[in-house]
């Protein structure tokens, strides 16, 4: 039995809750996720999902054609690999920045050893959690001309196809602000 001082919580309560449950949620399963290695940090590439669950099979082609072993010393390896001889370079790719998830899939021509590799950019997700934050300062003009500074941040927590969702926070030098929630379309 509820007391008589208590009250039902309106309409905008309950949403405002549930959207932060939501939101603590979010944030809590995008900080679970493993960071992107940080620039010149080699590390091994992973199988792509389409693949991952794919028996292999062996073949047996004439043979490989590779780049000379003057290839290992111009691209980023780990050192164990730049070292070995026995290892060579097939293929080195780059592969543009875009706000799109790509896959990098290399074949291997069985008859003349030639490989290529192929870039495909995957179609965006329906629905996805991402964890993209941004830290940004300015200087510049606010209403009635005067000179501020500002300092913004914003962190990306749901992406549904092209549209990206978060929370965001302004800050200005003469005490004004934002915070509040986010949709976002980069092109």
């Amino acid at each position: 039995m509820i007391p008589e001082e208590w009250s039902m919580p309106s309409l905008r309560t309950i949403l405002e809750i549930i959207g932060a449950l939501i939101l603590a949620f979010l944030l809590w399963e995008n900080h679970q996720k493993p960071v992107s290695a940080p620039a010149n940090e080699i590390i091994e590439a992973m199988d792509a999902p389409e693949v991952k669950n794919v028996p292999k099979a062996s073949i047996a082609p004439p043979r490989v054609i590779v780049y000379s072993s003057e290839a290992k010393k111009t691209v980023a390896l780990p050192e164990q690999v730049k070292a070995d001889p026995v290892l060579s370079v097939l293929n080195s790719v780059k592969v543009p920045d875009s706000n799109h998830a790509q896959t990098v899939t290399s074949v291997i021509n069985s008859q003349t050893g030639e490989t290529k590799s192929y870039v495909v950019i995957d179609p965006y997700p329906w629905v996805a959690a991402e964890n993209k934050m941004q830290v940004s300062m300015g200087y510049g003009i606010s209403n009635g001309g005067r000179q501020v500074g500002r300092i913004s941040f914003a962190d990306d927590l749901v992406q549904v196809k092209a549209i990206h969702l978060g929370v965001s926070t302004t800050l200005d030098s003469d005490g004004q602000y934002f915070a509040g929630i986010m949709a976002t379309y980069r092109f």
